[in-house]
């Protein structure tokens, strides 16, 4: 089975990566600004996608060969082991989002075991599928994603009051700084881990230029959908929901050929999450896969369970631990920028050294 993805699949499969974030952000310490987050942040993550795609592996060399050029061994083992601990995180936040959002569902049976269950089963099957098997569904799942937020976001301009987004910088240019700040680590992360694990064959110039697309296209639909939850809800109504776009969705009325546009979307929602979850754990397996060749089978089984589990024992707190914490969020973004930077100096000093 061919395993390199063409340039359109990676393209596809980086925005639906983005897409896990479809339901989320209700309170924000940014306000009625969110909006403007989901702008700024590609402008900023293209540079940081740019030089991932330049350190991407080729086919002779390993990605631990690739840090222990470039940094040394002890360093270079330090920023592998910083970069799994990212991607741990952030899977474990898909599997905190999935939980959360299931077990805040109207029902009297606690979903919160079988729904941890049911995303660990799920990821463990999507870490094991080739990527070409991947790149094939993202051709289908992009396109319908696409049309039915394009499609929700022209029904309910009716019900939208522009006057809600104003005024501006309600809170200062100071606090939507810090949310491009805590945003860019987990909107980039997953790509990232993206380039690290996808075919080897494929060039680094294809697959920037692939992810970077996949960036824009997601982050100017985040900003589509973020905006209506914001036109339509108000705020800060729309602050006192978990997952506002659910409840924006619900206001939308397309006839009786077109109902329950929130429930659709929220199936794209649940999809979407537990795949941007499988390629952090894809990068993170394949990483420990080099350090410990005998281990291969195990992570892919080993990783899931630990995300699960990490949701599972500390669950009352784990939405703000994860997604909200402040601090937690600002050391994913710096080790994110700081590692690519360095490397990418340490590659460009030795290769100036030779040639002297």
């Amino acid at each position: 089975m061919k395993k390199e993805l063409t340039s359109r699949q990676l393209a596809f499969l980086a925005a639906i990566i983005l897409f896990g974030r479809l339901s989320l952000i209700g309170e924000s310490s940014v306000g009625r600004d969110i909006w403007l987050v989901f702008i700024i942040v590609p402008l900023l993550g293209l540079p940081l996608v740019r030089m991932y795609s330049m350190l991407r592996i080729d086919n002779e060399k390993g990605t631990k060969d690739l840090f222990r050029l470039a940094l040394g061994r002890i360093p270079g083992a330090v920023a592998v082991i910083l970069l799994i601990l990212v991607a741990i995180i952030i899977a474990s936040s898909g599997v905190t989002l999935f939980t959360v959002f299931i077990s805040s569902t109207p029902v009297e049976n606690n979903l919160l075991l079988p729904s941890i269950i049911v995303m660990c089963i799920t990821i463990s099957l999507l870490m094991s599928v080739s990527e070409g098997t991947l790149g094939r569904s993202s051709m289908v799942t992009f396109p319908m994603i696409a049309l039915l937020l394009v499609v929700s976001f022209a029904a309910s301009i009716k019900h939208m009051d522009f006057g809600a987004i104003l005024p501006v910088a309600e809170y200062g240019y100071t606090e939507i700084a810090k949310g491009i700040l805590t945003s860019i680590g987990f909107q980039v992360a997953p790509l990232v881990f993206l380039i690290f694990s996808t075919a080897r064959c494929s060039s680094a110039k294809k697959v920037g230029r692939a992810v970077s697309f996949g960036l824009l296209c997601a982050c100017a639909l985040l900003m589509l959908a973020h905006l209506r939850n914001v036109l339509i809800l108000g705020y800060p109504s729309v602050s006192l929901f978990r997952f506002p776009n659910y409840i924006a969705l619900t206001q939308i009325n397309m006839g009786d050929l077109f109902q329950g546009m929130e429930i659709v979307m929220t199936q794209a929602f649940l999809l979407c999450q537990p795949i941007k979850s499988a390629m952090c754990l894809r990068f993170a397996s394949q990483m420990l896969t080099e350090y410990f060749p005998k281990t291969k089978m195990v992570w892919p089984i080993a990783l899931p369970l630990l995300a699960g589990a990490l949701t599972l024992l500390n669950y009352g707190d784990a939405y703000d631990l994860v997604i909200s914490n402040f601090y937690l969020r600002s050391f994913i973004s710096f080790t994110l920028i700081g590692i690519p930077f360095i490397m990418l100096l340490s590659l460009a000093l030795r290769k100036k050294l030779r040639k002297s």
